[in-house]
């Protein structure tokens, strides 16, 4: 408060209290009471407008002493989270519908397909295990056994042979396998004989003058054969012709049967078939020899030079190693045979009579424990696995069940709640004046940052304002809610007001005002609205009432 306001507010309450000094003197003396009179400084209704959100002030239309409308916009916040929480929030409710359009739409005939498919499959699977318990408890079979005595004759058999050694034609066999690798070697290392050079330079030759005759192409001769051919199918074609028009007209005469028709046309279909044929033929021989025919020629004469090339300059030394290794090996083998079996092998073979015959023993003794244990675990696997996958095909067919269903919908109610919130938030940074009035403080520019509940303006309501004036305490009696008063500026305007307050408990005069005997003295605060329409008065003006007393 400022030093001329403190005055003001001093001299006021100094007329205040001389004022109800007076009035109560009147009373002592037994005057009549007409008016209580009293002053004090016009108030006004203030309102602080603030946002309910936090944000950055874009615009800010009013400023201080400016008259404003309710309704009228004040302010307007920065909303670009606002914004992207809005759109979050009906992406939310479009994803929760989404799924309780889901829930109440039941299982896809797909799925439940799927899942009764699941479920045959797993009803086949304890099936199967079920079938293989009973084999395992029943034992081996008589085939079985019968199967595993013929492998254990067929072991023992085999260490018979291992332990009496090859017999001699094996031994024979293995002794013309080495002198076969033998001469064969020999053969290599002695290189072609001159027979076999004179073959693969006539096939040379042959190659050679195949390759000169498939360039050079056809002898004149023998495309004026071709031509000669041509034209005699040409004739064949036009006889064939002629005589196929003349049955055709003895037919239509009825001089000839259709089978002597038929007849023509098919030697005329043959006559016209070898005419193109031997069109063909000439036209391939006047072309001459293809590409390709002339590539594979000369591949062919390159080919043969090769193979006499190679001939005339002997086995090369992989040929002769390769033939070394195979006599080797062949003399390993004919060694072996001659010097019997050895230990290894007579204990590989014993260690398979061991094994068949253990096997053959477990199947005349039936199945083990273990294996039973084994086969009744896979059963009850199986038959859990059966009733998931049943319980899965039931689920499936149920579709979801109510709960699931009322919480879906909850979710969507929730969703749909958080959006109106979000667009009830994002519909503050546009504030809005509550109420007809002046500006008289502006706390906020634009461009600052507000947070909720910051006081962006003040505004006063000047359409109604109200003056406080105290009563001493033997006249508040006389006071009542509704009382009719006068209020009074310093100007000397009159206004018209109405008591609509009165203190409940009293006070004491103020300390700072009054002499020591007039300060133990108590007084009412008396609440005097007035209707103020114009706007002429205004907070903080002094005023001056007299409450109207009957």
């Amino acid at each position: 408060m400022t030093p001329r306001a403190r005055i003001i507010l001093m001299v006021l309450m100094l007329a205040l209290v001389a004022g109800g000094i007076w009035r109560y003197a009147a009373a002592r003396r037994g005057a009549a009471v007409t008016g209580i009179p009293g002053n004090g400084i016009i108030e006004a209704t203030e309102i602080e407008v603030s946002s309910k959100v936090a944000g950055r002030i874009l615009t800010l239309s009013a400023d201080v002493g400016d008259d404003v409308q309710g309704g009228e916009l004040l302010a307007t916040l920065d909303s670009g989270e606002l914004a992207g929480q809005v759109e979050a929030a009906e992406g939310n409710l479009r994803a929760a519908e989404a799924a309780l359009n889901e829930l109440t739409a039941g299982t896809r005939v797909e799925e439940i397909a799927r899942a009764r498919a699941q479920r045959d499959a797993a009803e086949e699977v304890l099936a199967a295990a079920r079938a293989r318990r009973e084999l395992v408890y029943a034992g081996a079979r008589p085939e079985e056994v019968a199967q595993l005595r013929g492998a254990l004759a067929q072991a023992e058999a085999r260490l018979a042979l291992v332990k009496d050694g090859p017999r001699a034609e094996e031994v024979a066999q293995l002794k013309a396998a080495l002198d076969a690798a033998e001469a064969r070697q020999a053969l290599i290392n002695e290189g072609p004989r001159r027979e076999t050079i004179a073959v693969l330079e006539a096939n040379l030759r042959a190659a050679e003058a195949r390759y000169a005759l498939v360039k050079d192409g056809p002898r004149k001769e023998t495309i004026e054969q071709l031509a000669a051919a041509a034209n005699a199918a040409a004739a064949t074609l036009a006889d064939a012709e002629t005589e196929l028009a003349r049955a055709e007209r003895l037919e239509a005469q009825g001089a000839l049967a259709g089978q002597a028709v038929d007849q023509a046309r098919t030697r005329r279909a043959v006559a016209a078939a070898q005419l193109r044929a031997a069109q063909e033929r000439l036209a391939e021989a006047k072309a001459g020899a293809r590409p390709q025919e002339i590539q594979a020629a000369r591949q062919a004469a390159e080919a043969a030079q090769e193979r006499l090339a190679e001939a005339k300059n002997g086995a090369r030394p992989q040929e002769r190693a390769e033939a070394a290794a195979q006599v080797e090996i062949a003399r390993k083998r004919y060694e072996a045979a001659k010097s019997g079996a050895r230990p290894q092998e007579v204990a590989e073979a014993q260690a398979a009579v061991a094994i068949a015959r253990e096997r053959l023993r477990a199947a005349l003794n039936g199945a083990r424990p273990q294996e039973r244990r084994e086969a009744d675990r896979a059963v009850e696997q199986a038959r859990a696995q059966a009733r998931a996958a049943g319980a899965a095909l039931d689920l499936a067919q149920a579709g979801a069940r109510p709960q699931t269903i009322a919480a879906a919908r909850a979710r969507v109610a929730s969703a749909k709640g958080a959006l109106k919130t979000a667009l009830a938030t994002a519909g503050q940074t546009a504030i809005l004046t509550p109420a007809d009035g002046r500006v008289t403080l502006r706390a906020a520019e634009a461009g600052e940052l507000v947070t909720p509940g910051m006081p962006i303006v003040k505004i006063a309501r000047l359409d109604r304002v109200w003056l406080r004036v105290y009563v001493p305490e033997p006249l508040i009696e006389k006071v009542t809610i509704g009382q009719a008063a006068r209020v009074t500026t310093d100007a000397g305007t009159a206004f018209s007001g109405t008591v609509t307050a009165i203190a409940e408990e009293p006070e004491f005069t103020p300390k700072n005002v009054q002499t020591k005997e007039e300060r133990v003295k108590l007084v009412f605060g008396v609440k005097i609205e007035i209707e103020n329409p114009d706007r002429i008065l205004k907070p903080g003006m002094p005023a001056d009432a007299v409450i109207a007393v009957k």
